[in-house]
């Protein structure tokens, strides 16, 4: 059985790896969504990435441009297989 002393080093090292990767998302979708303010990226999981919007209004303008944004995130990450908006706090 390991000790949290052996196991702590490799799950930190796991987090350190994953986080970059959450880091580029968020700056690709401020980049790629650059006109639509109000937004922001809240979780990567399965190949789904979840953006959360500011309000209904601002959901429905993106949802009307997603396959447009997912083409586009799916160029740098292709491991993004949907996105998902969802109405929270930015």
């Amino acid at each position: 059985m390991n000790t949290i002393k052996d196991v702590i080093p490799s799950v930190i090292g796991e987090l350190a790896k994953k986080r970059p990767q959450e880091m580029d998302i968020a700056y690709l979708w401020q980049r790629i969504s650059g006109s639509v303010k109000g937004s922001r990226v809240a979780e990567m999981k399965n190949g789904t990435l979840t953006v959360l919007v500011d309000s209904s209004a601002r959901k429905m303008v993106l949802f009307r441009k997603r396959q447009e944004l997912l083409e586009e995130l799916q160029n740098k990450v292709p491991t993004i297989k949907t996105i998902y908006f969802k109405v929270g706090s930015v």
